[in-house]
């Protein structure tokens, strides 16, 4: 059976705080880019009701400090996101939320096992998949809406892969032992 020895504990601990990096540059993206969306689409529907200019200004400044979490469920309520894609989205909400306040607190340098570390690798990829699913639906949807055209397929078939393999990248070898 393979395993970490004990020796390289704290190279481990650099490799899974390494891929938490990783992890928390993709949660920021998602915000970015939910509120980008989330934005434009509430200043869309605004306008498209008649609010003036003033109104639209508002809408937006009133926007500008909401959180992923109330990003997401505005989100979810519209027609393009109320179904699996809101779910994932909701799921990427969580995923960011571990990642960002209680991955890197779980890390003891002195008392880790290194089955521990294991569990932790394979913890952190389940993570990493649904913000990286997540964020592959609104790196999309931004796209679309900068670029008014559909995204390209090459990019939207293997994004959150790519991205999930770049995350995982220090802490790989770990993902297929114990």
């Amino acid at each position: 059976m393979s395993f970490i020895h004990a020796e390289s504990i704290q190279k481990c601990h650099e490799a899974y705080l390494s891929a938490i990096g990783r992890a928390i540059a993709v949660c920021q993206h998602l915000e970015n880019c939910a509120h980008h969306v989330m934005v434009v689409f509430a200043v869309t529907d605004a306008a498209t009701a008649g609010k003036g200019d003033n109104d639209l200004k508002s809408i937006a400044l009133g926007l500008r400090d909401e959180t992923l979490g109330r990003s997401v469920r505005r989100l979810a309520s519209t027609p393009e996101f109320a179904n699996e894609r809101g779910r994932a989205l909701a799921k990427g909400r969580e995923a960011r939320n571990w990642l960002a306040h209680e991955a890197a607190t779980v890390v003891d340098e002195q008392h880790d096992a290194p089955n521990e570390m294991i569990e932790r690798a394979r913890v952190l990829r389940n993570q990493v998949m649904e913000l990286c699913s997540a964020d592959a639906i609104l790196a999309t949807a931004s796209y679309e809406i900068c670029e008014r055209e559909p995204a390209p397929r090459a990019y939207t078939e293997t994004y959150s892969e790519r991205l999930a393999m770049w995350i995982l990248d220090p802490v790989k070898e770990w993902l297929y032992m114990g």
